[in-house]
């Protein structure tokens, strides 16, 4: 006993620790990593006795001949869904705390191991009813009449279990085809995002390098650390960061970005406390595009100061980060014209991918202001 509520503990502290920003089939694929059907995850309370129920029902329509009157039959069905219920519920609790052990063994082994498991668990339990039924006089049952419907059960048992398994392989084997099918969706959309990344902006650096290499060695030096760091985060693998993770990320831009912009560009940040922040999480490379767009569109086309605001903000279990650029008063730019350039489809996409189809990302312009707000659901974690 105490085995078993250690295991329900380790597993229930799994799912407190798991991302509670993924799309379910994601999340639910990530768990079948490995073939050990979790009945009772896949079946709720009502709905296991309702299959049982069926089952039982099935069951006795073979044997309604066999039947004298409607009590031996109703008796019959009820010894039958007791010990069917009883054979299978404490099932689902060994194949959960097996599951750890069948890691490396093959979906054959797995549903022969559970087989084996069902159709013993079935027999001692059948033969224990049926023994006990007769000693209340329930039935009248003599040895051999008691073995063999126990072996009868036996047999009704193994053609459920092979029945749930062949759905558990089925649901598995679709559920692996989607998990394989969203990470190569998620891995074509980073190396886009990737790919939009690299050219102007990779460009753009090494001119400035070579430019401080020749007047201000520290800087050269300071621009170097800035530029591994971006783009060692950039093409690492996760899909999702921490959002302290991605500010990070995206100062680091920014400061290389001023090296070769200087004055022209000032980002002001509204953030809310460092304890929020660190439970907060985005897709990761979002912000960062948001920003080097607004750069690359915004602050590129003009030879005066443009002043970036990041203002984030988390409250009814929605996350709000807005990033306006406020445009120079005299210029011939027109906030209309950026609207039209700026296109955050992509990451759009993958936002919606993680956090559900609620997420987006849209432009916006209010007189001299140029607008991209990212809304996406975020729950806490012990919501």
């Amino acid at each position: 006993m105490t085995r078993w509520w250690q295991f329900y503990q380790r597993d229930s502290k799994k799912k407190r620790q798991s991302s509670i920003t993924k799309d379910d089939v994601a999340l639910l694929a990530e768990h079948m990593d490995i073939f050990t059907p979790r009945f009772s995850h896949t079946l709720s309370f009502y709905e296991g006795i309702t299959y049982v129920l069926a089952w039982s029902v099935f069951v006795i329509g073979f044997k309604l001949d066999d039947f004298a009157t409607w009590q031996e039959c109703l008796a019959s069905f009820s010894l039958e869904a007791l010990t069917m219920g009883l054979t299978l519920w404490p099932c689902t609790f060994f194949i959960r705390l097996q599951q750890e052990h069948l890691q490396h063994v093959s979906i054959f082994r797995v549903c022969l191991r559970i087989i084996i498991t069902t159709v013993s668990i079935g027999i001692v339990v059948s033969a224990v009813i049926l023994f006990s039924a007769n000693l209340l006089g329930v039935v009248d049952l003599d040895v051999k009449s008691i073995i063999g419907n126990t072996i009868s059960h036996a047999l009704d048992v193994l053609t459920l279990t092979a029945v749930i398994l062949m759905f558990s392989i089925r649901r598995y084997k679709e559920l692996r085809l989607l998990k394989a099918l969203f990470d190569k969706q998620l891995a074509t959309q980073n190396d886009h995002i990737k790919t939009r990344l690299a050219p102007h902006f990779f460009f753009n650096t090494i001119n400035t390098l070579a430019s401080l290499v020749e007047t201000d060695s520290d800087q050269a030096s300071e621009l170097i650390k800035n530029v591994s760091h971006l783009f060692r985060s950039s093409f690492s693998d996760p899909k999702e960061s921490s959002l302290e993770e991605e500010i990070e990320l995206c100062e680091h831009y920014l400061a290389i970005e001023h090296y070769r912009l200087q004055d022209k560009l000032v980002v002001m940040w509204d953030l809310p406390d460092e304890d929020l922040i660190y439970d907060m999480s985005i897709t990761s490379l979002t912000l960062q595009n948001v920003l080097e767009q607004t750069v690359l569109h915004v602050v590129e086309m003009t030879t005066k100061t443009v002043y970036i605001n990041v203002h984030v903000k988390w409250q009814n279990h929605i996350v709000t980060i807005v990033v306006s650029a406020e445009m120079p008063i005299n210029t011939l730019i027109s906030p209309n014209t950026i609207k039209e350039n700026l296109s955050f489809d992509v990451q759009q996409s993958r936002l919606r991918e993680h956090f559900g189809p609620s997420a987006t990302i849209t432009t916006d312009t209010v007189k001299n202001q140029v607008i991209s707000t990212i809304v996406y659901p975020l729950h806490d974690a012990f919501d």
